[in-house]
């Protein structure tokens, strides 16, 4: 339902996601994908490229639509509660996914850097189970709430948006179907 509404525009071509990796700076690796903040149609995007890039075709399919299901679910949960995925591509060596960079970085990035006040942390806390409560009147789970899934859209904390929605079971499924030995 969420390609049909985006039409060919969701998969981006290995070329064009080479340009936009190449252009970008890569900014850390996670255990399944490194980080890249490059420039599309004049925007700054997130680009997260996986690691394992030998995905067998089924392997493929599900990163696909477990993509299309996080568009799904950014639009169903209502605005600004998920950060859905802007393109992706399902080609290697580029199987990615774009999506949109926050330049306040995650609860993470600021634990990290000791910057949060307990206001700060408030804020936070009453936004993220704001959207939380909205996803499961939805009907929908998150999946993997941690501090690197809740991006902070301003500086003071006021604002959150969630990341990564339903992709622990992407993650399990690529990692099942590329341990997988083929019969």
């Amino acid at each position: 339902v969420a390609l049909s509404e985006e039409g060919s525009s969701f998969f981006m071509p290995v070329g064009e996601m080479r340009n936009l990796v190449q252009r970008g700076m890569v900014m850390g690796m996670t255990a399944y994908t490194q980080s890249v903040v490059s420039t599309l149609a004049g925007s700054r995007v997130f680009v997260k490229i996986l690691l394992e890039q030998s995905l067998s075709p089924e392997a493929q399919v599900a990163f696909a639509c477990g993509m299309a299901n996080m568009l799904q679910m950014s639009r169903t949960a209502g605005d600004n509660v998920i950060a859905g995925p802007q393109t992706i591509c399902v080609f290697k060596p580029f199987i990615a996914v774009v999506l949109p960079y926050y330049k306040h970085g995650s609860v993470r990035d600021m634990l990290e850097l000791g910057t949060g006040t307990s206001e700060m942390m408030r804020s936070i806390v009453v936004g993220t189970a704001q959207h939380l409560a909205q996803l499961h009147a939805a009907r929908l789970v998150h999946g993997a709430i941690k501090p690197s899934n809740v991006m902070l859209c301003d500086s003071s904390a006021r604002r959150v948006i969630l990341t990564d929605a339903g992709t622990t079971d992407i993650k399990t499924g690529i990692a099942t179907m590329t341990m997988s030995p083929n019969v």
